[in-house]
């Protein structure tokens, strides 16, 4: 697909494309991190913003932002960061 005039990622290496396609089909990252791997592969291939953000049921804002954290910090912007509030009364891990 042709890029102009739109926001997308810098071209991604193989090696970084297959390891964003582990972390799209992992059963070990979470939902949030493999649809972040998702669009920034999407992107990549040359998908818009706003076909983005409608593949992953987000806003175009969201993906903006994803694609700008990818642009920074690569795939330390996927990770989820701390977020506030009351703890779990069930463990994560049961």
């Amino acid at each position: 697909m042709k890029r102009t005039g739109r926001k997308f990622v810098s071209p991604i290496e193989p090696l970084a494309l297959k390891w964003l396609s582990l972390i799209e089909f992992s059963d070990e990252e979470s939902n949030r991190t493999k649809l972040r791997a998702q669009a920034i592969r999407l992107s990549n291939s040359g998908y818009s913003i706003n076909q983005i953000s409608q593949i992953c049921l987000t806003t175009q804002e969201t993906v903006s932002k994803w694609i700008d954290g990818w642009g920074k910090y690569q795939f330390d912007s996927l990770i989820d960061k701390p977020r506030p509030g009351r703890t779990p009364l069930i463990p994560g891990d049961k």
